[in-house]
């Protein structure tokens, strides 16, 4: 196994474990992950961010309004509806291009699987980067949460199976589910998985979480 994408459902754990996870090594990680954009108690957008340092690497950022958030993708209007931004994808091809050549022990991908499918500038980065060297650690949308996101989105995904259908298809992808009953056991496999690109044979502390 090369690379390891966990699927699950909405709020099981997968990317507040990985974080956990990757804090110890984050100059030797790049990537990206998507961060839940918050006014009041309601999530309204999502932003995709480079991972860079730990006090950027927050999963939830509280907001008065969208205009204080960056690289936002996703967001929702007044009337409950979903708009993409795919220009942000489109952005961000280059930054995943120039991870193949930087001194990294491996790349987050979190997550794949919403409307960058639309974007093939990004999906094609993507590609190129499981074809690389580096292992990639990632979460990848499952099939009922893509069609949960289609169904609220103004403008619906075109083709959402193709890329993901290549990406499913490449060697050395392994991809597990995380559900509520093997939770610890994939934690396990994770945990396992980040050892053998860090560790080297050292044991792995994640502080219990």
């Amino acid at each position: 196994m090369k690379h390891l994408f966990i699927q699950g459902a909405i709020g099981i754990g997968k990317s507040t474990f990985i974080r956990s996870l990757l804090l110890p090594y984050l100059s030797e990680v790049g990537g990206f992950f998507v961060q839940r954009i918050y006014i009041g108690k309601r999530y309204q957008g999502f932003s995709l961010k480079a991972l860079t340092e730990q006090r950027d690497y927050v999963l939830n950022h509280q907001v008065r309004n969208l205009k204080e958030a960056e690289h936002i993708f996703l967001y929702c209007d007044e009337e409950g509806r979903w708009h993409q931004r795919p220009e942000v994808f489109a952005a961000a091809a280059e930054y995943l291009h120039q991870l193949l050549s930087a001194d990294k022990k491996l790349i987050l991908l979190d997550e794949l699987g919403g409307i960058e499918l639309d974007c093939q500038p990004f999906m094609e980065a993507v590609l190129n980067v499981l074809e690389g060297d580096i292992p990639v650690l990632g979460v990848l949308k499952s099939v009922r949460n893509r069609h949960i996101l289609n169904h609220h989105l103004a403008v619906k995904l075109e083709n959402p199976c193709c890329y993901m259908q290549k990406i499913l298809e490449m060697p050395g992808i392994e991809v597990r589910e995380m559900t509520l009953e093997n939770k610890e056991e994939e934690k396990s496999q994770m945990r396992m998985f980040i050892k053998e690109r860090f560790c080297h044979g050292e044991e792995l502390d994640t502080g219990r979480n």
